[in-house]
């Protein structure tokens, strides 16, 4: 028996386990670390009460995000590309000026406050528990408090000395260990400017379901969200969705608005009537069962490959690459390395499967016959890139229903 992270009710069983799983994103330096690598059990449960889906096992801040996690926001360059642009757009919506406070929780490298600097806003404040990522902000010139947010509600308010105009959390309402205190502390803060708007992003739980996105169910992530989740938990700490907005981004996320006064527009409405076939076990009991489908078959394609005597590669290692590879169980048995762009990825090993990560111009110096995208959501993006880097063998889509694209097409 579970209960639910958010309401406490009783939940019976998950209706999806992805196995012992490691961190998504605790990549090995050295061999001799292999047997030291820790798991832990990745399953998923869906809480009749209030609908949130999440996992049975959530970990501590410190172990999910701990010293060596290393993704970059800066790293993905069409991630920098969607917050230049979002940064552009809440400047001109807001009417900001310098003296606009801008809190940004999990901000990672700075990119997305970097943006705001740029258009001539220096009242700028980030908060991010992993060290590296927090270093790079800071050498940057984008103050940033290497805690987690709920450690620095007191630390912010100071800082800042209340007049804070936006707060943003990019999949931040996925990561944080409590989520009770993390609104208590956002309520907490809106209190001193009570025209205040909190930005959140979530990856849309539906878009999961539907499009079969189980690799992005992983440790970091303890919670998926829908817009009716959400406004169960928002209004218990008295904020409001006014404003949704869908977001082809990270395969299929939602931007909401809150603040707290009750003023909803029809996107929410139309949202969360939309939702209501989800707010029943029945729907995640059924992707359970079709997930295991999609994982035979995407094993059963890479094995023919492999009887063809071809060579296979991955291209990426974002955080849900750890979910595929360890839930399909692929590894140096069918991918001889995985390609990568961040510089604290290139020359470690895939957590789990051991899978050696190198540059990404090693696929021009050693071409393979096929290469799997594990950065899918931007298959279009890294297959172009590809193409005009001469490479000419197949790539292979495993998400949502595996598929093999040729280059010549």
């Amino acid at each position: 028996m579970y209960h639910c992270q958010f309401c406490k009710t009783k939940i019976k069983e998950p209706f999806l386990d992805l196995g012992n799983q490691p961190l998504c994103n605790k990549f090995i330096k050295n061999k001799s670390e292999f047997l030291r690598e820790k798991k832990y059990p990745l399953a998923v449960m869906f809480c009749p009460n209030c609908k949130l889906v999440q996992l049975t096992c959530r970990l501590p801040t410190r172990i999910a995000f701990d010293k060596d996690f290393n993704y970059l926001t800066g790293a993905n360059k069409d991630g920098k590309t969607y917050f230049n642009k979002l940064a552009t757009k809440l400047y001109k919506k807001y009417k900001l000026t310098n003296g606009n406070f801008i809190v940004d929780i999990g901000s990672n490298d700075g990119t997305f406050l970097s943006d705001f600097k740029s258009l001539g806003i220096t009242t700028v404040l980030g908060v991010d528990p992993a060290r590296k990522p927090a270093k790079i902000a800071n050498s940057k010139g984008i103050k940033t408090i290497n805690k987690s947010f709920e450690e620095s509600v007191d630390e912010i308010i100071k800082i800042t000395n209340g007049k804070i105009h936006i707060i943003t959390a990019f999949n931040v309402l996925a990561h944080t260990y409590d989520l009770n205190k993390f609104m208590r502390g956002i309520y907490k803060i809106m209190r001193h400017n009570k025209n205040a708007t909190f930005i959140s992003q979530s990856h849309y739980l539906p878009n999961l379901i539907r499009k079969f996105e189980y690799d992005t169910i992983y440790h970091e992530h303890s919670r998926y969200y829908s817009v009716t989740s959400l406004k169960n938990i928002f209004q218990k700490y008295n904020l409001y969705i006014n404003t949704v907005f869908p977001v082809n981004f990270y395969g299929g996320s939602i931007l909401v608005y809150s603040s707290l006064y009750k003023n909803p527009s029809r996107s929410v409405l139309k949202f969360i009537s939309s939702e209501e076939k989800y707010s029943n076990l029945q729907i995640y009991q059924k992707f359970g069962l079709q997930v295991e489908v999609k994982r035979k078959k995407l094993i059963s394609l890479l094995n023919k490959l492999k009887k063809q005597n071809m060579k296979i590669v991955g291209i990426g290692a974002p955080m849900k690459s750890t979910t595929l590879l360890n839930y399909c169980n692929i590894g140096t048995n069918i991918l001889d390395y995985i390609t990568e762009v961040n510089e604290f990825k290139i020359g470690t090993y895939s957590p789990g499967m051991h899978i050696k990560i190198v540059n990404d111009n090693n696929l021009q110096n050693n071409p393979p016959d096929a290469a799997l995208i594990l950065s899918w959501n931007i298959s279009k993006t890294v297959i172009s890139k590809l193409k005009k880097k001469g490479y000419t063998g197949k790539f292979i889509v495993p998400i949502p229903t595996p598929i093999i694209i040729s280059a010549a097409l």
